[in-house]
């Protein structure tokens, strides 16, 4: 399904037929595990919505390793875990929230009034896949910071392009973008919308080979 929703969007084919394989690889590996077979159950148990944002992340996430050349296993790897498991103590996702997260390009402040809990998922979900064996360390790190933006615009540590991960950089270009499709629609002109509002802040740091790339993928 997530598949089929990201086709019609029209990126680069060859790309989206790699993250797929991808995807499928990094899925088996993680059902080999009980204890992070266990942990995917309950992500899917969330609900459609929540199983979507994730399967759309984790092949933005894909698409923009292979057109940036990081194309090791491990972090393609790390990159799926987060995407599937970074949003564990989220509260239920609706586009509600999805439009709450990215008002004003985020407002910290006005989301941790609206939702403690919201404010706090991302750090409780690190804390929590820090202590599984099975999950690379640094994993734990992208979650942690998977609601940061370009010119510390996001939350909880207000970080800047320069203080986050190139990988959280990657995961969090992938995660906006798929959030701000929520709101702008999942279609081209969804996609040619968000992409404009994204050039001015995602040059910024780390940000900038990861926002190329998801331009190149659609061809913009």
């Amino acid at each position: 399904m997530v598949f089929d929703r990201l086709k019609e969007l029209g990126p680069d084919e060859k790309m989206l037929g790699i993250a797929k394989r991808n995807i499928e690889a990094n899925l088996e590996l993680i059902n080999s595990s009980n204890s992070l077979k266990k942990l995917l159950a309950k992500v899917v148990g969330k609900g459609e919505l929540e199983f979507e944002h994730a399967m759309a992340t984790g092949f933005l996430c894909q698409m923009i390793l292979k057109k940036v050349e990081w194309r090791s296993v491990d972090t393609q790897y790390k990159l799926s875990l987060a995407a599937f498991f970074h949003d564990l103590f989220a509260p239920k996702f609706d586009e509600g929230i999805a439009k709450l997260e990215v008002l004003d390009e985020y407002n910290p402040q006005k989301i941790k009034n609206a939702s403690p809990d919201f404010y706090n998922h991302p750090a409780k979900a690190a804390e929590f896949v820090e202590k599984i064996k099975d999950i690379p360390p640094d994993t734990a790190e992208i979650i942690a910071t998977h609601h940061e933006l370009p010119k510390a615009k996001g939350f909880p540590k207000k970080l800047f392009g320069s203080r986050t991960s190139s990988l959280g950089c990657v995961f969090n270009t992938a995660h906006y973008f798929v959030l701000k499709l929520y709101e702008n629609g999942w279609n081209k002109e969804g996609i040619e919308i968000t992409l404009t509002g994204m050039q001015e802040n995602f040059k910024d740091g780390n940000y900038g080979k990861p926002f190329a790339a998801l331009c190149e993928v659609f061809n913009f």
